[in-house]
């Protein structure tokens, strides 16, 4: 027959087991979903959302592992101190998209992209129109972890692809220049000048948009600056070494080399 004291000594160490391995699973969930999530995507992310009655609406999102986040505005011309609001904030994972809970009711959605978070309306569409690259936030830090003096003067195109070497020989070589502060990529095609914006990305990729250019012939030049702004529209990548510059296609394939003038 068990005695009591027996009895009594064997439930104890059965819920103490119990209850130590309950904690250790909850742990484990736990911290699987923080690394699920974390990656690249917790850190801060800032910029200038568009606004209806004021210049722009100052943003700054920071999330952190734990689903919780940290966000301030300041209504530009309106506000003189940021507005500051913490809370939780939901993940769905297929979407790659979050929200931001608060008492309003009032969703704030955004999106993970390449070149950072990418803020949705209502409904959880992206917003389109002449303003919607301007409803992306870039993750603080991301345009140094890249490149560092990319800003530096003229970036002298060296070889192009599918063109020959002595054809770049020209009074009108075609360059590129950076302007980090605005996001603006601006310089000579071989006969026009060109201009769009840039948005840099993780592992070297970068985004080029709204590419334009002014309308002079140039009958000498013109088989360069076709294959000059063809090459921008498939750059997707972008790599810095020293005084050298290189373009890479999808596949990371060399189609530019520039170096610094």
């Amino acid at each position: 027959m068990i005695s009591k004291s027996l009895l009594s000594l064997t439930m104890l160490m059965a819920v103490q087991l119990w209850g130590c391995s309950h904690k250790t699973a909850g742990k484990l969930n736990e911290a699987r979903a923080d690394e699920a999530f974390s990656g690249n995507r917790t850190g801060t992310y800032t910029g200038v959302i568009p606004c209806a009655d004021c210049p722009g609406i100052e943003t700054k999102v920071t999330l952190k592992p734990d689903y919780s986040y940290d966000l301030t505005t300041l209504y530009q011309d309106r506000q003189d101190t940021p507005e500051h609001k913490t809370g939780k904030f939901l993940w769905d994972e297929s979407r790659n998209v979050i929200e931001l809970k608060n008492n309003t009711g009032k969703k704030k959605l955004f999106q993970f992209s390449d070149n950072g978070l990418t803020m949705l309306d209502q409904n959880g569409e992206k917003i389109s129109g002449a303003l919607a690259d301007h409803y992306v936030l870039k993750k603080e830090g991301a345009r140094n972890i890249i490149i560092k003096g990319l800003a530096s003067g003229k970036w002298i195109v060296q070889s192009l692809e599918n063109s020959p070497k002595d054809a770049l020989s020209t009074d009108k070589t075609p360059y590129i220049q950076f302007d980090p502060d605005e996001n603006r990529i601006y310089g000579h095609s071989g006969c026009n000048r060109f201009f769009g914006t840039y948005q840099l990305g993780p592992k070297g990729k970068i985004n080029l948009s709204g590419i334009g250019a002014t309308q002079m012939f140039c009958a000498k030049t013109m088989e360069i600056e076709h294959a000059f702004l063809n090459m921008l529209e498939k750059c997707k990548y972008i790599s810095k070494s020293d005084s050298i510059l290189q373009l890479k296609n999808e596949k990371q394939e060399i189609i530019a080399s520039f170096s610094k003038e």
